[in-house]
């Protein structure tokens, strides 16, 4: 099973808050190639003496390793820089691939061939025991369509910006109809969030803070959660159980807060090859 709530190392280069996460009870760490800071996990974990099997750890293929050669050894030196033999969960980061940004059907076919060979890298390591459990991230309906084509094993999650702001509702409830979960990253990064009139009332009739009241929204959404940061009480306030439920009525004004928002990674112009009419028909 997966743990509701990861720690996210998003550009941390310093070991100290993921040991402070470990030690308040975190079992989930995200990490991912291009964070580049394997390293720093494996200090955390080490001075902390995690046991490997109670800890979750996801970890990400960056564009540029695309491709069935190139996922496969990056992601074996990845592991090995973590002093790991194994990860739980392994994603694609983003479906464009480094290189192959244009959207003639030439380039697009391509793109496709990379991230197919990635997948299929994924699924082998699978089948060798180095990954438990393979999804992907950032993608769009487009993007599962296209993995829908040539995919032996399903993706598990799809991990995505969301948070009040940008709920992305559409595409998170085509991935639950699709039995794929749901993983949100940069939930309480919009500036200004925290601050939001809503989510202050709300914080005040529920008597918590305005992030729980963003984690109870992303739970009752059945949406998982990677909450990140450096400051020591935050990281032990975000990583407590949130017990608050909210009501319908509540969780329809968070939803009506939703402004197309997108600050990190946005896929939505990446083409896919089911968007190629001419290419639709062939079996890959």
């Amino acid at each position: 099973m997966i743990p509701t709530l990861a720690f996210g190392t998003y550009q941390l280069l310093d070991p100290n808050p993921i040991i402070c996460a470990l030690k308040h009870g975190c079992t989930h760490i995200d990490t991912a190639q291009i964070y580049r800071n394997e390293n720093v996990v494996k200090h955390a974990l080490k001075e902390t003496g995690t046991i490997r099997e109670n800890i979750f750890i996801t970890t990400k293929i960056g564009p540029k390793n695309f491709g069935y050669e190139l996922t496969t050894k990056s992601f074996l030196k990845h592991i090995e820089k973590m002093g790991l033999d194994y990860v739980d969960m392994c994603l694609l980061h983003f479906p464009e691939v480094s290189g192959l940004e244009d959207d003639d059907d030439e380039t697009v076919l391509k793109a496709f061939e990379r991230r197919k060979g990635a997948w299929r890298a994924l699924e082998k390591l699978v089948d060798d025991g180095m990954i438990r459990n393979i999804g992907v991230s950032n993608y769009c309906v487009n993007h599962l369509e296209e993995l829908f084509l040539y995919a032996r094993i399903r993706p598990v999650l799809n991990q995505l910006e969301i948070h009040p702001y940008f709920s992305q509702r559409p595409l998170v409830e085509y991935c639950q109809n699709k039995g794929i979960m749901v993983q949100s990253y940069g939930g309480l990064h919009p500036l200004g969030l925290l601050s939001d009139p809503l989510l202050r009332k709300l914080s005040k009739k529920y008597k918590v803070d305005q992030a729980k009241i963003v984690h109870a929204w992303m739970k009752q959404c059945n949406i998982l959660i990677v909450c990140q940061s450096i400051n020591d009480d935050h990281i032990k306030s975000n990583l407590e159980e949130t017990n608050i439920k909210l009501t319908n009525s509540d969780m329809d004004q968070i939803y009506r807060l939703n402004g197309n928002i997108n600050l990190y990674w946005n896929a939505e112009d990446v083409p896919a090859l089911t968007s190629l009419r001419s290419l639709k028909k062939r079996k890959y």
